[in-house]
Parts: C-alpha cells; sequence; structure tokens
C-alpha cells in the first residue's frame, strides 16, 4: 500500500517480532498503525510471530512504539536460512557482511540479544551466541566501543524464525515488553 503523505523516506526492511498470543491480531495492529498515520510500507513476508515490511526507520519505531502486541521492531541488517554450523561459525556468518562501523558511528556501547519464535533453532545457546557475536563486533570496531547489559546505545538483535535468521539494529521496544 503506497499512502503519499510519508512515502518519499527510504524503505528498508524491519522485522517486528510480535506477541504469540493471537494469530492475526498483532499482524493487522501493526499495519493499522502504519496506514493510520499514512506511511507506506510493503509486506514481504508474514509468519508465526514474526511480519517483515520494508518501511521507513520512523513507520517502524512508531508501529513498535503504539502496537501493544509487538515486542520489538529491528531493522534488518542481515537475514538467512539457517543453516547448521557451530556458534562460532554462525557468528562469524551474521558479522561478516554488516557494517559495524556505521551502525556504530555515534555510539560507544552496545548489546546483542538473541530470541527465537517457540523453539526454533534451540541448538544454539543464546548466550554463547550474544558473547561470540558480540566479540566479533568489538573485533571489527577494534575496542573503541564497549558492551554494556544495562543502558546500551545501540542493541543488535538476532531473532531465529522456523525458519530463516534475522539480525539487525533494534530500533524500539514495544509498550509491554
Amino acid at each position: 500500500m503506497d499512502y503519499s503523505n510519508k512515502s518519499s523516506k527510504t524503505l528498508n526492511p524491519h522485522f517486528f517480532h510480535l506477541s504469540g498470543i493471537h494469530p492475526e491480531l498483532p499482524v493487522f495492529e501493526v499495519l493499522s498503525v502504519l496506514e493510520s498515520k499514512y506511511y507506506s510500507y510493503e509486506l514481504l513476508r508474514k509468519s508465526k510471530q514474526c511480519l517483515v515490511l520494508k518501511c521507513s526507520k520512523e513507520g517502524a519505531y512508531l508501529a513498535a512504539d503504539r502496537a501493544a502486541y509487538c515486542k520489538r521492531a529491528v531493522q534488518i541488517l542481515y537475514k538467512t536460512e539457517v543453516i547448521e554450523e557451530t556458534v562460532l561459525k554462525l557468528a562469524e556468518m551474521i558479522t561478516r557482511d554488516v557494517d559495524f562501523e556505521d551502525s556504530m558511528s555515534n555510539h560507544k556501547s552496545f548489546l546483542v540479544r538473541v530470541y527465537r519464535i517457540g523453539k526454533a533453532y534451540s541448538k544454539y545457546d543464546s548466550m554463547d551466541l550474544e558473547v561470540a557475536i558480540g566479540k566479533k563486533i568489538w573485533d571489527e570496531m577494534k575496542g573503541t566501543c564497549k558492551v554494556d547489559t544495562k543502558n546500551p546505545d545501540i542493541t543488535f538483535v538476532l531473532l531465529f524464525t522456523q525458519d530463516e535468521l534475522l539480525f539487525g539494529e533494534k530500533l524500539v521496544l514495544g509498550i509491554f515488553y
């Protein structure tokens, strides 16, 4: 749907991690927020507890901030089908093509969080992945940034769905999360 009022903004892929409380309501809630404020979007994918849209950063932020059943909105920096790898190889694969210098340009601290939909890819320990990805980011930034678990300037999120892995920069937590 193209709503001309705010369609001049750059549309980038974002994922919305949704509540599992209802199969359809969270999706309609996010889309309704975007439509009510005339934000352009393109539906890329809808799956259990995950909605992937091309929309502006401002639209994604607003939708996650206003939609009660949205846990978080994340600008996608990397996505792939999950392949069987070790934690270290998976961390390497995820971080290889991401420009962290650009993402971290105005930030001095960061945090990495891993989430899953259901038990998707539970063979990967969340904490091990958070540490491995954090180490790769710290290495790429040559130690100019630090990990801050209490109040990071930026949070990177890895979400395992049933058939893919989505990694990106968190924009906002939803209302109740």
